[in-house]
């Protein structure tokens, strides 16, 4: 049942510090981890859709989207490296009796510099809106009461549903080597890729009411992926990690994902695509086991994964977390990355 107490948590929230969306597979959510991942991709268009349903087990759960897509142009015939890479992400989260949640929409933009044939660095920058809002649709108040309970035919509270949109920037940069083969799929590839980022540069304010001075603290984020195939097998091995800091909350994640191929691409026509399966497993600290299923054949990729509660809320949770799912489509280009 809604309570008129939990209603304090509207304009308390800009006093407890909010937090960004966050996915677990969030090597599947480049836009959203740094900006500078903006057209990182062996392709010249990529788009991806993941959800995320998290603490349903406790009522009111944490329903999160994620859209995003980008644009990477060709190579310029006498530099040999990419102008501009450009994208739109957007995302939407929102749980709890008061649902409530932030939407943004932003756009990216990279620019891509290589130093040598095989390592490149990428700056990227990214701008947007994000909106806070909360539903009062349907909330009990005191003026509902009629000495004996809650009477619903009674008026209520005359409050329109709070809303507040602010402007927001990230910006951040990634380091990407590739050793051996030339093409992402091959079997003795090897590629490993670094970034840091900073997000809500402006600080946008996220409070409602006369209490509209709290502002989304800060992230900092670094994160790491990398692919090593082993040579004369079917195997590699993608190793990941992600570090982030916002205001009193700290998020680490590190595992490995263990891919196995199904089909050998075509190296020099592109005309056959790689396809592979894969399964993986992540630990992020004091918080979940997360086991993910992997199903990629260079055009289209699918991966599901569920959080298995670690933490001390276990014993409420059962260690039940979050299911997530993510799709994602690149239109590859017929050259090498």
């Amino acid at each position: 049942m809604k309570r008129i107490s939990t209603a304090i948590l509207l304009f308390a929230a800009p006093f407890v510090g909010a937090q960004d969306i966050h996915m677990s597979q969030f090597q599947n959510a480049p836009l959203l981890v740094n900006p500078g991942l903006t057209g990182d991709f062996p392709g010249f268009f990529r788009a991806g859709i993941s959800y995320r349903d998290q603490w349903s087990v406790l009522g009111d759960g944490f329903v999160s989207y994620l859209l995003y897509a980008d644009y990477r142009p060709g190579e310029d015939e006498n530099t040999h490296t990419i102008p501009y890479s450009f994208g739109v992400l957007t995302t939407r989260d929102k749980g709890g009796e008061l649902g409530y949640g932030n939407m943004s929409m932003k756009l990216s933009g990279s620019k891509e510099v290589r130093t040598s044939n095989r390592q490149k660095l990428l700056f990227g920058l990214q701008m947007g809106v994000i909106q806070s809002s909360v539903d009062l649709e349907g909330y009990r108040w005191g003026t509902q009461y009629d000495g004996n309970s809650w009477n619903g035919a009674l008026p209520g509270e005359a409050m329109t549903t709070p809303k507040r949109t602010s402007f927001d920037a990230s910006a951040g940069a990634v380091w990407v080597k590739t050793i051996g083969a030339s093409t992402l799929s091959a079997g003795d590839v090897r590629y490993v890729e670094a970034g840091l980022a900073v997000h809500h540069l402006t600080r946008p304010k996220i409070g409602f009411g006369t209490f509209d001075t709290g502002r989304m603290p800060v992230r900092y984020t670094a994160h790491f992926t990398g692919l090593f195939g082993l040579e004369n097998t079917l195997f590699s091995f993608q190793p990941l990690g992600l570090f982030q800091m916002q205001g009193n909350a700290m998020q680490a994640s590190a595992g490995c994902n263990l891919r196995i191929r199904l089909k050998e691409a075509s190296r020099y026509t592109g005309l056959i695509k790689a396809s592979v399966v894969g399964f993986g497993l992540q630990y992020r600290y004091r918080d979940a086991i997360i086991p993910t299923f992997i199903y990629d054949n260079q055009t289209v990729a699918f991966y599901a994964g569920y959080d298995f509660n670690v933490s001390s809320l276990s014993k409420v949770t059962r260690s039940n977390g979050a299911m997530e799912f993510t799709l994602r489509y690149v239109i590859a280009a017929a050259r090498r990355h």
